[in-house]
């Protein structure tokens, strides 16, 4: 800032905005302050703007070599407090997770950016060895909270439940813990609680704790919270009934069952909790074909969300992508032709899908909501907004069948295990796509079988760039 100010007569203003350009590396913002910065800026009466680097006797090879170094220096740099900074909260947070693991990624749960970074902090929990249990109203708090070494699902993440009947929740419970849901509903105030919340914590499964299944508790829940505010009502009212009198007689008790009913499929447990939570807790439709889905994949949402390895897939890669329909939108393009734009989600995460006129006339009989997909297609890579998938093709499942094609590659004599591998990625880095690799290096007899963030697209470049690295005879 002080560079462009001094040399070229920038503003405060006008300067703070290159050095949000440098940061956010917009290229056409950067070319336009290039051109202020040599030259200067002029406004439309004539007056000058920005005076620029030539009228300050500065010659136009040296602005433009100077400019040309703040914009590689941009790439790396970094303001001095602002890094002490984040180094501080760094060293702060991992000494945290190291030896309050749990209450660290249940407090990191708790304000997150939308479910998709629940899903993957849950998923992060997951692999730390920590397990997240269901949402339960005689043990959970308001928000995601530690539990013996587990993180317990907060009862605000469950939609259509407010504070107001959270708090009572938690009140009544410290009154008396419930045993059943009559024991539950008898210790709420009624004037806090209301039908639709107690269903949304009914199929989120936070009264699994009470006997019964979820079936017999919808049908249940209704009549009991009519009942309750109706005795309030009467009590208000000042008026006693028979059977309230009979209620309160020693030695009478009111047997209180819930109807025998048949529970819901599994596939309609996770569909509730899926509505209710925003994210598949304790299932996932994936988890029963998760195995033929790794065999048909070249890419998922976890290697796109993870920056060490989303940085070297190239925009436009083809990649076999493969998830649940989770949302559809279709619409009519300016040629009058229709189009779907999909959310489509895996073990990982959540991606969006284009789907155009001709694809879409190809397979508009898959796209439908909660059905199981593979898809191929070109990565949409672009520096704003999140990844995309133009989609190619889009198969059920179970049309899909798995590539036995591969590409194998023989590293000849000369080439140690490191030198060869690194040669080979240099390549298949510039041809990413969804063919398998296997590779073995002649001078150790080692065999590599690369993940699919370095399965190749088998084009004539690939193979030309290979011969000349290892010779004509390095595949098999």
């Amino acid at each position: 800032m002080d560079i462009v100010r001094a040399l070229a007569g920038y503003s405060y203003g006008r300067a703070d905005l290159v050095r949000r350009a440098m940061s956010k590396k917009k290229a056409d913002v950067m070319a336009k302050e290039r051109e202020y910065f040599v030259n200067g800026k002029l406004n439309e009466d004539g007056t000058i703007d920005v005076p620029g680097c030539i009228r300050n006797g500065i010659p136009e090879k040296a602005a433009n070599t100077i400019f040309d170094d703040m914009t590689s220096f941009a790439a790396y740099a970094f303001n001095k407090s602002h890094a002490a900074a984040y180094a501080v909260v760094a060293y702060q947070t991992a000494w945290l997770k190291t030896y309050y693991p749990a209450q660290f990624m249940a407090s990191l749960m708790t304000y997150p950016a939308g479910n998709d970074a629940v899903a993957g902090l849950i998923r992060n929990a997951n692999d730390m060895g920590i397990k997240v249990l269901q949402p339960d109203v005689n043990r959970s708090q308001k928000h995601f909270d530690s539990e013996n070494g587990s993180i317990r699902y907060g009862l605000l993440g469950i939609k259509h439940v407010g504070e107001a009947i959270v708090d009572e929740i938690i009140r009544a419970r410290n009154v008396r813990m419930p045993s059943d849901i009559f024991e539950f509903i008898d210790g709420l105030d009624v004037k806090q609680i209301n039908r639709q919340a107690m269903e949304a914590l009914i199929k989120a499964g936070a009264l699994d704790c009470f006997p019964g299944n979820r079936a017999q508790k919808l049908v249940t829940v209704g009549d009991l919270i009519d009942s309750a505010q109706s005795t309030a009502r009467q009590t208000l009212d000042g008026q006693i009934s028979l059977f309230s009198m009979d209620d309160a007689s020693p030695g009478i008790t009111l047997k209180r069952t819930m109807a025998p009913m048949t529970e819901f499929l599994r596939e309609d447990l996770m569909r509730m909790e899926k509505e209710m939570l925003g994210i598949y807790l304790t299932d996932h439709p994936l988890n029963d074909v998760k195995e033929k889905i790794r065999g048909l994949i070249t890419m998922d949402t976890e290697i796109l969300s993870d920056p060490n390895k989303a940085g070297s897939i190239k925009n436009g890669t083809m990649v076999t992508m493969a998830g649940l329909i989770t949302g559809i939108k279709k619409l009519i393009n300016k040629k009058g032709s229709q189009m779907a734009f999909l959310d489509v989600e895996d073990l990982y995460g959540q991606l969006e899908v284009v789907v155009f006129p001709r694809t879409f006339e190809a397979c508009r009989q898959y796209l439908n909501e909660d059905s199981i997909v593979v898809l191929r297609g070109k990565l949409d890579l672009k520096e704003e907004g999140s990844p995309k998938l133009l989609a190619d093709s889009v198969l059920p499942l179970e049309q899909a069948t798995i590539k036995s094609a591969m590409v194998k590659v023989v590293i000849p004599a000369g080439y140690t295990d490191e030198t060869g591998l690194a040669k080979f990625k240099s390549i298949a880095k510039q041809h990413l796509g969804d063919m398998p690799v296997a590779i073995m290096v002649t001078d150790t007899g080692h065999k590599f079988k690369p993940d699919y963030d370095l399965w190749v697209d088998p084009c004539d470049e690939f193979y030309e760039k290979l011969h000349e690295a290892f010779g004509e005879d390095c595949l098999r």
